[in-house]
């Protein structure tokens, strides 16, 4: 009787760790699909682009008139 009850409790370890690793793979796969959402929205806004020197920066448009850009531009100064 022992044994068969030392069985069912690690049958039931097993189980509860399966579940906590799937739970833990699909935080983990929604938390790098919404980083990767952030970054893909924050590439697509005005960005900050330096070249080479960190006094010389200019401002990358993306479907936004030269007004804005300059007006962007001024901001990062």
């Amino acid at each position: 009787m022992h044994c068969k009850r030392s069985i069912q409790i690690h049958f039931n370890v097993r189980l509860v760790c399966v579940v906590v690793c799937a739970c833990r793979n699909t935080k983990h796969k929604r938390c790098r699909k919404e980083e990767a959402e952030y970054v893909e929205r924050r590439t697509k806004c005005t960005a900050e682009v330096r070249n080479g020197n960190n006094k010389k920066k200019t401002a990358q448009t993306h479907d936004r008139t030269a007004a804005q850009a300059a007006a962007i531009h001024t901001i990062f100064i």
